[in-house]
């Protein structure tokens, strides 16, 4: 840009491999143009791109051609890894070995080859590849290292029953390396069991990953769920806010486990932080509509009214409810990658919860403002995620590198009226006592319902944009609060499921896993 400009660079390049850095000064630069006319065109076009991106906010999932997954549980990370590496597509992923590259040096040691000689050898596989994935145990600090100058991001595969202290001094063998500090790390804890997920934020404060994956033993999912990961290919599920409407996610839910589409990350705003909370616990579509027709159906959650000085609902059942249906839970802990949003009163901006206790997250992300008391943390005020991001699909989008599917329940309908002005209470109640037809208004609480979504409405249709599959079931004749219609409401879901596999057979196939 500054070649164009005239001005000084305002840009810095970090390099992400081993490169050699040419110098080009204005007059090469001309001497180029006028030699090669397209160079100039090509440089303004990448520039006006990356402008409108910016401009855009398209901020997307890193996407890197090499990985290293790096093993610190010795034989017992081999074996787990091993059904992982095996779902690997072969025409996609290219696993890159020491043993392969010994081979190709009639097995001379490592330490000896010159690093050119290296070099092209492990950059002529590259070229044949457009992933390629490197394996390497953390003590063999030869071939470690060479493969931490190949990768762009770094997966490390740790027992969840080893000492956090062992394998930080591991990575202390590595910090001094330019290849460690610039990469991406992600973690890879291996458990022997998927109910006993425990303890995994003293490894989030030791690592600092990106990306966490559980790996259960015993799991064949779990070891597919790893696999689309490394081939970018993780299904991520976006579920909306939008009250009792929320319940069609089940249906929509129903119809992908009868379609064999599994989700590999869940992200949800209010009503849908509490379906997705249940289904990043490994809950099937039966056990939610379970669990719906236990702490919606049978009891209003909503029902322990009080006088409405900071809510029109105590919200002390609300709370009950949510401490049986996910108790101590803790996001991290889940087995499914799991994130929802929340509306920070007090700073006037959206949180992230991607760690901490899950009900409390739920219970913020919820938090329907004058309907629900707000959730207080560290000093700040809580309320419902969909004042700000009611879909959340940007946030899943920074997350997950693979295909997502959004499933919208918030009403698009407009909602006009034929009346002149809103009748008295009175009136309301006279024409009930009379059976006289009463005119269609809002109630208070789906007038706040209603209302706490409006200022995110363009920023929602607007992340309909950015995913790959969009699903909006048609639930207009429902209200928010019909909680008693959950049947209904979750029949209707799966008859929009069936119908959205049916019209986009070609890209559900590509989410299903390719082995």
């Amino acid at each position: 840009m500054s070649l164009f400009s005239n001005e000084k660079r305002n840009a810095t390049l970090v390099a992400t491999r081993n490169s050699e850095l040419i110098s080009l000064n204005r007059s090469n630069f001309d001497r180029l143009s006028i030699k090669y006319p397209w160079l100039s065109s090509y440089i303004v076009t990448s520039l006006i791109n990356r402008v409108k991106k910016q401009n855009a906010h398209q901020q997307k999932a890193h996407h890197p051609v090499n990985r290293l997954i790096l093993n610190c549980a010795g034989a017992y990370g081999d074996s787990a890894m091993s059904p992982v590496l095996q779902g690997l597509h072969p025409r996609l992923e290219n696993l890159v070995t020491r043993q392969h590259t010994e081979q190709h040096f009639a097995h001379a040691n490592l330490a000896d080859i010159p690093h050119t000689q290296m070099s092209d050898f492990l950059e002529s596989i590259e070229q044949q590849h457009p992933r390629n994935v490197y394996t390497a145990e953390s003590e063999d600090m030869v071939w470690s290292k060479i493969c931490l100058e190949r990768a762009d991001e770094t997966w490390l595969v740790v027992d969840a029953n080893d000492a956090v202290a062992r394998v930080e001094q591991t990575q202390e063998s590595f910090k001094q390396l330019f290849s460690w500090q610039r990469q991406r790390k992600n973690l890879i804890l291996i458990h022997p069991d998927q109910n006993r997920i425990r303890n995994t934020e003293q490894w989030l404060r030791a690592i600092q990953p990106n990306r966490l994956c559980h790996l259960h033993t015993d799991s064949p999912r779990a070891a597919r769920r790893l696999s689309r990961a490394l081939s970018d290919q993780s299904v991520g599920l976006v579920l909306g806010g939008g009250g009792a409407r929320g319940f069609a996610q089940i249906g929509i839910l129903r119809a992908f486990e009868e379609a064999n589409i599994e989700v590999d990350m869940i992200g949800g705003t209010s009503i849908g932080s509490i379906i997705g909370g249940w289904i990043a616990q490994g809950l099937d579509s039966q056990q939610i509509t379970e669990a719906v027709e236990r702490f919606f159906v049978a009891v209003n959650p909503l029902g322990d009214y009080t006088l409405p000085m900071i809510s029109l609902s105590k919200s002390q059942r609300l709370d009950t409810l949510l401490e049986q249906a996910f108790g101590d839970q803790l996001i991290e802990d889940l087995p499914i990658p799991y994130f929802c949003i929340s509306s920070d009163m007090s700073m006037a901006e959206e949180r992230h919860h991607f760690q901490g206790c899950l009900r409390r997250a739920i219970r913020a992300s919820i938090s329907i403002p004058g309907v629900i008391a707000p959730v207080i943390e560290d000093g700040h005020y809580l309320v419902d995620g969909g004042l700000f991001n009611n879909l959340p699909c940007d946030l899943m989008r920074l997350q997950n590198s693979g295909p997502i599917i959004a499933i919208d329940v918030s009403p698009d309908d407009e909602y006009l009226t034929q009346l002149q002005s809103i009748p008295s209470p009175w009136e309301l109640v006279a024409n009930k006592l009379l059976n006289r037809d009463q005119p269609k208004v809002p109630s208070i609480l789906e007038t706040l319902l209603r209302s706490s979504t409006l200022v995110s409405t363009n920023r929602r249709r607007a992340n309909r944009d950015i995913v790959d599959f969009y699903i909006q079931p048609d639930i207009k004749n429902i209200g928010m609060l019909d909680f008693k219609q959950a049947k209904k409401i979750i029949e209707a879901g799966y008859a929009a499921g069936q119908k959205a596999l049916e019209e986009g057979v070609a890209s559900i196939r590509k989410m299903r896993p390719p082995f």
